[in-house]
């Protein structure tokens, strides 16, 4: 069976409690960005102040998504909530290390850890 990848960046996303989870599937790019920030935002306006993202089926991010982390970062963590990144493919990470802001995230290697650290306080 042949998975077929979005060329186009699927988001979804969930709440419960406290706590949002948005999936991320294809090509995050600049002219698509704005629907991972507007579903950020319905998760938060329902009472998210956390938000873990499944980035296990990203495969590719440029420059605007990772403004986009990084904007949502610095939001939920003046909320006092956090961004917590999970099942990173090592695409995606080295980007991310490319650029220095690995070590700017919060990440996890799956939803359970990732779970662990959005319950943690920031430090």
């Amino acid at each position: 069976m042949v998975m077929e990848i979005p060329t186009r960046v699927a988001v979804s996303g969930r709440r419960e409690g406290a706590v949002g989870w948005i999936t991320l599937r294809g090509e995050a790019r600049m002219e698509e960005i704005h629907r991972l920030l507007e579903e950020a935002q319905k998760l938060e306006a329902a009472g998210a102040r956390s938000l873990l993202l499944d980035c296990s089926g990203l495969v590719f991010m440029d420059s605007a998504s990772i403004g986009a982390f990084m904007a949502l970062d610095r939001d939920l963590g003046a909320a006092g909530g956090r961004l917590v990144l999970y099942a990173v493919p090592r695409p995606v990470e080295r980007v991310l290390e490319a650029t220095g802001l690995l070590d700017r995230f919060s990440t996890a290697p799956d939803e359970g850890q990732a779970l662990v650290l959005a319950s943690k306080p920031r430090t």
